[in-house]
């Protein structure tokens, strides 16, 4: 069986004020994603299967591993997240489960 994510339940005073910067980093992944989101006319994750993406998430940690310049990695770290959400409301969307995907998932100890 499939366990459910359930969305988090905020009080109802809950907002983002953006002063610390834990709260300014969402503010600007919620303006990334939404930008992101716009640039296409069906989001990729709706074709993709979660497993794609789960390797994407994979190369962007790589990347932001290999980047020369701190822009750089910044950049991909916040793909990294964005990515990463998107994945997360495709699992829920989907009701996805995982499954074994290579030898190494299957071996026994």
């Amino acid at each position: 069986m499939t366990p459910t994510i359930k969305p988090p339940v905020l009080p109802a005073e809950f907002t983002l004020d953006g002063t610390d910067t834990f709260e300014q980093q969402l503010i600007r992944i919620a303006q990334l994603h939404r930008e992101r989101n716009s640039q296409y006319m069906t989001s990729p994750l709706e074709i993709l299967p979660v497993e794609m993406w789960l390797s994407q998430i994979a190369i962007k940690g790589m990347r932001a591993y290999q980047a020369i310049h701190t822009s750089k990695i910044v950049d991909e770290l916040n793909d990294n997240i964005v990515y990463s959400i998107m994945t997360l409301e495709q699992i829920e969307k989907q009701e996805w489960t995982r499954s074994v995907v290579s030898d190494f998932d299957n071996k026994e100890e």
